[in-house]
């Protein structure tokens, strides 16, 4: 496919932004909410947070001080703090990361029930407009045996988190697209369709952001029209 001189410098200045604001956010003081059963999120997960200025972990109260030794195991200038600790902690410009996503988490955050300290903290980051990413591997997995209501029900609640402005991704762009407010003006289209044609990309609107299921076929051709159009294409859920 032939580039324009016209679409190469629009191609360089957008990467040149795109690392620039990933510099900016490798400032900011980045949040790690950790749920009631240890996950490690992974070694390129921790190999990320390792690259930010100031990361801080914050734990369920009733987490014995092996679990801290394990986190700070994993990046030597993690700040590992307890939930009831963190009333202090002040969100302005932050970056919250949830590595661990029940399907339970993700209902009561489309539905905008705060019951516990995970649903008190996203209020919290929607109040005050700052920005929520949920690690793609650690969105809550589908047994199989739900029905097929459910697990529609479950991605509807994945579709209204997007629109709200929360980000899902994986460790690996954690900090590679850019700010996510920029990202947010962008419409945002959640796909449940198992294959993907170029006629589907050319119905939507450009320089759109696109969530698939991880299973769904994408055309050589509709990647190119992605391409074409500035489209992102994601792959959401498990």
């Amino acid at each position: 496919m032939k580039v324009s001189e016209k679409d190469l410098i629009r191609l360089i200045i957008q990467v040149t932004q795109q690392i620039n604001n990933a510099q900016n956010r490798l400032k900011e003081p980045v949040y790690i909410i950790f749920s009631t059963s240890f996950q490690d999120p992974g070694d390129k997960f921790w190999q990320e947070i390792s690259r930010c200025k100031q990361s801080i972990a914050i734990i369920p109260d009733f987490w014995t001080s092996v679990y801290s030794n394990k986190l700070q195991e994993r990046c030597s200038s993690l700040l590992v703090v307890p939930q009831k600790e963190s009333g202090e902690l002040s969100l302005d410009g932050s970056l919250t990361i949830y590595p661990s996503v029940s399907h339970t988490f993700a209902a009561k955050a489309a539905l905008c029930i705060s019951d516990t300290f995970e649903t008190q903290w996203l209020k919290k980051c929607m109040a005050m407009g700052t920005s929520v990413c949920f690690l793609l591997s650690g969105l809550e997995k589908f047994t199989g045996n739900e029905s097929g209501f459910y697990k529609k029900q479950i991605m509807h609640y994945y579709k209204t988190l997007l629109m709200y402005g929360i980000d899902i991704c994986s460790a690996d762009n954690l900090f590679e697209q850019g700010e996510l407010k920029e990202k947010n003006e962008k419409k945002v289209i959640f796909l449940q369709e198992r294959i993907i044609t170029s006629y589907d990309i050319y119905a939507m609107e450009e320089g759109s952001i696109t969530h698939i299921l991880p299973k769904t076929i994408v055309t050589a051709a509709a990647y190119e029209a992605a391409e074409q159009k500035r489209i992102q294409i994601i792959r959401t859920g498990r």
